[in-house]
């Protein structure tokens, strides 16, 4: 299972279940570096 597979159809109701995301540390990575996030990366 990959990372897109394993959060398709979460829902985010807090900031923390965003952090719980196993695509948090990849996003706040390239955002950090100034790369833009589009959410076709993603889907």
């Amino acid at each position: 299972m990959t990372e897109l597979e394993s959060t398709q159809g979460d829902q985010f109701n807090t900031f923390l279940d965003v952090m719980k995301s196993p695509l948090f540390p990849v996003v706040d990575y390239k955002l950090r570096r100034g790369i833009n996030i589009l959410p076709a990366d993603y889907m």
